[in-house]
């Protein structure tokens, strides 16, 4: 894709890719520090290169994958404090595991045989990698409750204890009977072992804190539990039983997730360098250019990983996309050097002074592209979620470290593989690439102000549609209704009311506070109480436990009062009472040994952000009322107000990120254009496909999510590069035909500049969108949808570039280095030739 001017060998006149990159095949110059490395030290520039890789390496082995609820959790919210507090009371809060047993046969001998070895199972499962000292895996399963080992309260001799709801898989009649009834209806047990009809039971498999905590050990502990479940699958056909086993609960979730995030590594990457790689070898019609393309995108992924797991950044949802971002935006940097060095080529240069020449020219404004975009990414360290604030960090870093690649690995790999003459000829991409823009140019000469009302009338509608974009969140948002981890999801929340805790965390206050085991009171046990009660009224409420559902059973064996309302009624009582029936593990997921806190836990069903507000905003309204007068503390958390914090902070945090977003354009703008004029009509074109890409989301119901709220910040800063590539041009050209005494110079210089960065321009967006549009393949909605609006706002931003920014700049005519227009051309510097067809002038 050269010029006719450099393709006749001559500097005469520039084609479009030298006007584009200011390289001139007539100067001299020292290449600098990036030249000497490689085109006079090569040795020592290729064991920097490897160094660097080696470094990146080492990095990546550190890497680790994190599908964790909490990297959502907004970071700076009140709620985060109480759930750290709850946490550290309660650390097994999100350790439990969930199988689901559905069989038509539960209730029978052979039923609960099965039962019987599955737990059995369970419950020895030793996982993950050895420990050096004892030789032992690191990850153990500490408890299992099911149907045969959950505990009744019970009245035995006349002495208050404990017992196993079944104290043998081969029960009698009667004692089958009185369990099945207990389990499917007893506040103590129903939903929690068995849903009323019977046809299915739950055992709740709890894993040490240490393995809830560790994704590797999660990650372990999900391949034994498949084994498992496996196995008695394999046993139950071949017994010619009826069952089907289902894992679910937030560390099968989390561990599942992992598989997802690293699907989409193995996915994305190949399929967007391939596509990539595609139209390079289209556009330069060279292997050789090509391959050394890949092989610097290769090396600006490489070390971005490398960087990545030397910070201890993990891979979620969003980071794992960063470096196929970074491989997009490197593409960008790729494209114009590699132009620069065929221009060289095509005149007669050397490949060695041809690179040269290419970095010398390319190095400063592309640094100054990337560190626009790099301070765009920056901008979300501002939002209030560690997921984001992880992503803008390690792509922003990525971004710069894609600059470095361009800078060294790709000269060194032009000297080996870099095409040694250009052949002759305009090729076919490049005839389509100009015919576009000579059409772009047609329009906006002779309909400048239809081009102006559709531009509003498009905004408009946009913001119409965009004002009723959703703001829906769930907490397993993206994952797909057709993944494993979504149908567990469901048949969980049918049987046994959900996965996620939603918690009223109980603490008392005051002097209370000070006195031992001040959850003794039974004050405290009468709110517990209450507050259960009034969990219990919400329809997604299946189930609820807290001390209280204990005492009551214990009270009524102890005073024969059969009440619901029957409640140890002194200190000495609760205390006895727990002495009794508490054997430190019965009520570990609800009280303190100490007797300090305690709560009341309903596990819910995922029914989005709203019906979450919903629910949330009652119980805040109802504590204030169930706590006056009492000397306790009540807060609401657990995993299920996270999505309540993200709700709260997902708009808030959109504008914050986009605002530092907007001003670190604009500062970049007016230091690269040294104009602020030029820097306020460089916003138009990069704010107005914002207003589009709300609009589409509106129609394409895709709602404000962690996910796609950052789409806005991302197109802003990308976007740019192609502003500034278009005004930086026409100040340059501006101030050529200034010295020249051209008249009307705002439009002469808008149309030429236009005719040449127009195919570049468009070369260079559709490799990025088409790498962005990559994301579609994602196996997380919101990835997916974010590869999608972010491919419609970068055309639309090109679209705004090559139609709005022409217009703009003769219609405001912004004054440049405070100069003023010469009267007419001198009779001794004589102006570019008149432009024909000139535009009509705007009303």
């Amino acid at each position: 894709m050269q010029s006719e001017g450099m393709r006749a060998g001559g500097p005469a006149r520039e084609g479009w890719l030298s006007e584009v990159s200011g390289f001139d095949p007539g100067h001299g110059g020292e290449g600098g520090l990036f030249k000497r490395l490689v085109t006079d030290r090569i040795a020592l520039g290729v064991l920097l290169l490897i160094a660097l890789t080696g470094a990146a390496v080492l990095g990546a082995l550190k890497l680790r994958v994190d599908f964790g609820i909490e990297l959502l959790f907004p970071t700076s919210d009140p709620a985060r404090g109480e759930y750290d507090a709850f946490k550290e009371h309660f650390p097994l809060e999100d350790a439990h595991a969930l199988i689901l047993l559905r069989a038509p046969d539960v209730f029978t001998p052979s039923g609960l045989k099965r039962l019987e070895a599955l737990e059995g199972d369970l419950g020895r499962l030793r996982f993950g990698p050895l420990d050096p000292e004892t030789q032992r895996p690191r990850g153990l399963v500490v408890d299992t409750q099911s149907l045969l080992s959950v505990e009744d309260v019970i009245d035995q001799d006349d002495e208050l204890t404990v017992a196993p709801l079944l104290a043998s898989s081969d029960p009698t009649p009667a004692e089958l009977a009185r369990a099945r009834a207990q389990a499917t209806e007893d506040p103590l047990f129903a939903w929690r072992i068995a849903p009323p009809d019977g046809s299915s039971t739950t055992i709740r498999v709890t894993l040490d804190a240490a393995s809830a905590r560790d994704q590797t050990l999660r990650t372990a502990f999900l391949g034994a539990l498949r084994d498992v479940l496996a196995k008695h699958e394999a046993l139950a056909r071949g017994a010619g039983a009826e069952q089907e086993l289902i894992a679910s609960g937030l560390p099968v979730i989390r561990a599942a997730g992992i598989e997802l995030v690293n699907h989409d590594m193995a996915v994305l990457m190949p399929v967007a360098y391939g596509l990539i790689a595609l139209l390079l070898l289209v556009t330069f019609a060279h292997f050789g250019e090509m391959l050394a393309t890949m092989l610097t995108v290769g090396a600006s992924v490489a070390w971005t990983y490398g960087v990545i797991g030397w910070l201890e950044i993990p891979l979620q949802t969003l980071t794992a996309t960063t470096p196929l971002v970074v491989m997009i935006i490197s593409v960008s940097d790729t494209a114009h050097i590699i132009a620069h060095y065929r221009e060289g080529v095509a005149a007669g240069v050397s490949r060695p002074d041809s690179i040269a020449a290419a970095l010398r020219e390319a190095a400063v404004p592309c640094l100054l592209t990337e560190l626009v975009i790099a301070g765009g990414f920056l901008s979300l360290l501002s939002a209030d979620m560690a997921m984001i604030k992880q992503f803008g960090l390690a792509t922003a870093l990525g971004v710069l470290l894609a600059w470095l690649a361009n800078m060294l690995a790709l000269p060194l790999l032009l000297l080996a593989f870099g095409s040694r003459v250009v052949p002759e000829g305009e090729s076919r991409s490049l005839r389509a690439l100009r015919g576009v823009v000579a059409g772009v140019e047609r329009i906006v000469r002779e309909r400048p102000r239809a081009v102006f009302v559709c531009a509003a009338l498009i905004t408009a509608g946009a913001l119409l549609l965009g004002s009723r974009v959703g703001r829906e969140y769930y907490n397993f948002d993206d994952i797909p209704e057709t993944t494993e981890i979504k149908r567990s999801l469901r048949a969980v929340e049918a049987v046994h009311g959900g996965v996620v805790p939603l918690v009223l965390f109980v603490r008392p206050t005051g002097e209370l506070a000070e006195s031992p085991e001040p959850l003794t009171d039974p004050r405290a046990i009468a709110l517990l109480a209450r507050l259960e009660a009034h969990l219990a009224q919400f329809p997604e409420v299946k189930a609820t436990l807290s001390p209280a559902t204990f005492l009551r059973r214990a009270h009524e064996l102890l005073s024969g009062d059969a009440s619901s309302a029957a409640l140890p009624e002194t200190r000495a009582q609760v205390a006895q009472e727990l002495l009794l029936i508490d054997d430190g593990e019965l009520l570990e997921d609800v009280l303190t040994i100490p007797r300090d806190a305690a709560c009341v836990i309903a596990y819910m069903p995922d029914r989005g952000s709203t019906r979450a507000r919903e629910i949330l905003a009652e119980i805040e309204a109802f504590l204030p009322e169930a706590t006056a007068d009492l000397p306790f503390e009540v807060t609401v958390t657990g995993n299920y107000v996270i999505a309540d914090a993200v709700y709260r902070s997902l708009v808030g945090g959109l504008l914050l990120s986009l605002a530092l977003a907007v001003a670190v354009t604009f500062v970049f703008f007016c230091f690269v254009l040294r104009s602020w004029r030029l820097a306020l009509i460089g916003l138009v074109p990069n704010l107005l496909p914002l207003a589009l890409t709300l609009g589409v989301m509106s129609l394409l119901r895709i709602d404000l999510k962690p996910t796609t709220v950052i789409v806005f910040s991302i197109t802003l800063v990308i976007a740019d590069d192609d502003t500034i590539q278009y005004l930086a041009r026409f100040r340059r050209r501006y101030d050529e035909l200034f010295a020249l005494g051209a008249p009307d110079l705002h439009r002469q210089a808008a149309f030429e500049v236009l005719r040449s960065t127009g195919p570049p321009m468009l070369v260079t967006t559709l490799v990025i969108t088409l790498g962005f549009l990559c994301l579609r393949f994602s196996v997380f909605q919101g990835i997916g949808h974010l590869g999608t609006l972010i491919g419609v706002s970068l055309l639309t931003a090109l679209a705004a570039d090559l139609f709005l920014s022409p217009l703009l700049l003769i219609a405001i005519r912004p004054k440049i280095g405070g100069r003023a227009l010469p009267a007419a051309p001198s009779a001794e510097q004589p102006s570019a030739p008149p432009e024909a067809d000139d535009a009509p002038p705007l009303g």
